[in-house]
């Protein structure tokens, strides 16, 4: 049996006590005076009193503690969905006992003014006013505490929010800044690999990588030449870089790093591709345009515009790598009397 049943069940067993001695009190109201036997009509009312008494302590003590916990529970709602946490047929018994409690207790008090006097009911009645004060202002400090702890924990809330917002704010920042660098870089990059493209292609679209391409390239770069001083000063300057960049090749044939270029470089665009003929010539001579796009864990992506010229494997390759060595060898050597 729950709490709540046990309570309607001692409420409805006081109901009757107490019906019965407001019955007994009415019916010696009516008796004559003849009819009265005042040593047991005395006997009758202290026993009616003394009953009507513990039913009054009892409902205003215990049983007004457990019908103010049902009252207390039957307007609590859930935090999340703002809904009742009792239902329906739970809240109406509670109102129901909450009432039959007052109902009861206001009849002890009537029972105990016609049993032993007003003033006795008028110092019970008292006393139930000042058990129901206590009782408001504990529930008023109850919800005051409530309201403060509600309070703090919603500022608490609030300042957790700013402070993620202000972080995703942040991030978002540092994010924007890292896709700024990278967007600069991808169209800086985008360019120098637009710029070199339709010159190597154009050349090579009617010739095939070899000397005789290469002497073609050697050609433009001494037509360059011929424009002024300033022109010739940079196409020496060029066949000086290109000399000790196929002297390099030729001495270390394996190394993949000498046979990169970054064309992102500078002094590779100042001293080599940005002088007429200079890049037909990397082309003729076996050199690759390439435009890497490589992506990190993080998902960034790197992108980077090179010349190579791939080395054939040796061990599978031999044939194709002794005809590209040849051609490295045979471009060194023209490099070595090529001047304008």
């Amino acid at each position: 049996m729950t709490e709540l049943s046990r309570t309607e069940k001692a409420l409805g067993a006081l109901t009757d006590e107490l019906g019965a001695v407001e019955e007994r009190v009415a019916a010696r109201k009516d008796l004559s005076a003849d009819a009265r036997d005042d040593h047991k009509e005395l006997e009758a009312s202290a026993a009616d009193e003394k009953a009507v008494q513990n039913a009054h302590e009892t409902l205003a003590g215990a049983l007004a503690d457990t019908v103010t916990k049902f009252a207390k529970r039957s307007v609590e709602k859930d935090p999340v969905s703002g809904e009742y946490k009792y239902g329906d047929r739970y809240r109406a018994r509670a109102t129901k006992v909450a009432q039959q409690r007052e109902d009861l207790l206001e009849l002890t008090l009537t029972l105990l003014e016609q049993l032993s006097g007003a003033s006795a009911a008028q110092e019970a009645r008292e006393l139930e006013a000042e058990r129901k004060r206590q009782l408001e202002l504990a529930a008023q400090e109850e919800a005051e505490a409530a309201r403060r702890k509600q309070e703090a924990e919603e500022a608490a809330l609030v300042a957790e929010q700013e402070a993620r917002e202000q972080e995703e704010a942040r991030q978002r920042r540092l994010e924007d800044a890292a896709h700024r660098v990278v967007a600069a870089q991808r169209t800086e990059e985008d360019v120098v690999y637009a710029r070199d493209r339709p010159v190597v292609d154009a050349f090579m679209n009617s010739r095939s990588v070899g000397m005789d391409a290469v002497e073609e390239s050697v050609e433009l770069i001494t037509t360059f030449a011929g424009a002024d001083a300033s022109a010739r000063r940079r196409a020496q300057n060029a066949l000086h870089h290109l000399r000790a960049l196929f002297a390099r090749i030729v001495a270390h044939p394996e190394s993949e790093a000498v046979r990169t270029i970054n064309a992102m470089n500078a002094k590779f665009r100042a001293d080599i591709a940005d002088v007429p003929g200079c890049r037909e010539f990397l082309a003729a001579a076996g050199f690759k345009l390439v435009l890497r796009i490589e992506h990190d864990e993080e998902g960034v992506e790197t992108r980077t515009v090179f010349y190579i010229s791939e080395e054939p494997d040796l061990a599978t390759q031999m044939d194709a790598w002794s005809a590209w060595f040849d051609l490295q060898k045979a471009v060194a050597d023209l490099l070595e009397h090529a001047s304008v």
